[in-house]
């Protein structure tokens, strides 16, 4: 695996959303020096890391970072950071998100909404399908996808998706 190392900070994602949520955060706020590498899932962040440590231009980076979701973990999560981080001679930081206990980029991205009226429709939606017998998988993604589709039916596909397209 070869990752092409282009700009002097680095921060390595989870995946597809938080690359294309982390990617409008910096436009919007004009940090061009920082270069999101998509991890494609959180077990492979250590691994991305040591490739990056390894690759033709490592030397002129000047920080490396991790966003990761807590899960339902958030100190295996920091302990997972921690250790993928670990050894590298560069400065480094991680961030687990929601960043205040058990969570995922999805449940933050909830609180910004939080009292608006589509997210209490959705909510009830949500309490009738339970109360009908309906299990869902991930009750932070369903909750979000829900809201969005309220907004454009097409967001459904992904929160990064979603935001990209404003």
């Amino acid at each position: 695996m070869s990752i092409p190392i282009q700009k002097p900070f680095l921060i390595v994602v989870e995946g597809q959303d938080d690359e294309a949520i982390l990617e409008l955060l910096l436009g919007h706020l004009g940090i061009p020096s920082v270069q999101i590498v998509n991890a494609n899932g959180k077990d492979s962040i250590r691994n991305v890391v040591t490739v990056l440590a390894g690759q033709e231009g490592y030397r002129q980076v000047q920080g490396v970072g991790i966003v990761r979701d807590a899960d339902s973990s958030p100190e295996s999560a920091q302990q997972s950071c921690e250790d993928s981080l670990r050894g590298l001679e560069k400065k480094s930081a991680y961030f687990v998100l929601p960043g205040d206990g058990p969570g995922m980029l999805e449940d933050l991205c909830l609180r910004a909404v939080l009292g608006r009226p589509e997210i209490d429709c959705v909510d009830r939606f949500m309490e009738c399908l339970g109360a009908n017998g309906t299990r869902l998988s991930n009750l932070s993604k369903f909750r979000m996808k829900a809201f969005l589709m309220v907004h454009d039916e097409d967001t459904a596909r992904r929160i990064g998706w979603a935001a990209v397209r404003g």
